[in-house]
């Protein structure tokens, strides 16, 4: 699946878990696919009177964003860090599902991926690290579902 392909796949599913309202939103997004994560989620939010009000979306943009354009790191880094925080937290997949679409445009692969899991497990623990990767394949797996979804949808 080419690059873009996957991040509208990433950007959608998250939408659809979020609201229905926030399909649009992220739909709107896609369409300019810059590679930076910081401009991926820059664009602002739509104004109020917009007919797909996304108030969780526009704010989960707008903190994204700024906390992008306040670091000094550069997009892989960026997204290296927020894997591993994730995996910290105990991040949902749907966390996973957006931020890996994003990690993805970065340069991130699975080999990274599968390298934070390793670097953070002394830290987090085995039961933080085994949960995020299920986590992460729940996520893919949302992903490859709505894929299909959608080509169905396509086809018919």
């Amino acid at each position: 699946m080419a690059g873009t392909d996957r991040r509208g796949v990433f950007v959608l599913a998250v939408a659809t878990l979020i609201a229905a309202g926030g399909v649009a939103f992220w739909r709107s997004r896609r369409r300019s696919a810059p590679a930076d994560p910081a401009t991926y989620f820059a664009k602002g939010p739509p104004s109020m009177t917009d007919q797909n009000n996304t108030p969780v979306l526009d704010l989960l943009a707008a903190m994204t964003a700024d906390s992008l354009e306040a670091s000094t790191l550069d997009a892989r880094s960026i997204m290296i860090a927020r894997v591993a925080a994730m995996v910290a937290v105990g991040a949902p997949p749907a966390s996973y599902l957006l931020n890996l679409g994003a990690a993805s445009d970065a340069g991130i692969d699975a080999e990274t991926v599968r390298g934070v899991l390793t670097a953070v497990a002394p830290i987090v623990g085995t039961p933080r690290v085994v949960a995020a990767a299920g986590n992460i394949m729940r996520a893919l797996g949302i992903a490859l579902d709505i894929a299909e979804l959608e080509a169905e949808a396509g086809g018919a």
